[in-house]
């Protein structure tokens, strides 16, 4: 499996707490959400966090890409939100890959 970060953003008329359309979109009920998740192969790992900044960050673990694009096509945020789908690895990886190269500076 990967490890993606997404960090997706709205306007704040866009926002749930301020948009009566994106509340009843989102909801308080994660269960449709999760349900369409496990049928992608996608899983949540940290998050979503919400910053006052109206951003959501999501680490998740999917089999590819087009997994986590798919989730957030089907799910309706990316109707809302800008979506940065970022590949991720564990610092310890990248710990491995130091030797790889010679430095530059």
């Amino acid at each position: 499996m990967t490890l993606f970060m997404v960090i997706s953003s709205h306007a704040p008329d866009q926002c749930p707490i301020s948009n009566e359309k994106a509340r009843k979109a989102y909801g308080p009920d994660p269960g449709p959400m999760m349900a369409l998740a496990q049928k992608l192969g996608v899983r949540p790992i940290v998050g979503p966090l919400i910053s006052a900044e109206h951003k959501t960050y999501v680490v998740m673990e999917a089999p590819k890409v087009e997994a986590v694009r798919e989730f957030i096509i089907k799910t309706g945020l990316v109707q809302w939100n800008t979506n940065e789908i970022i590949h991720v690895i564990p610092q310890e990886e990248a710990l491995k890959e130091i030797d790889l190269l010679k430095p530059v500076y």
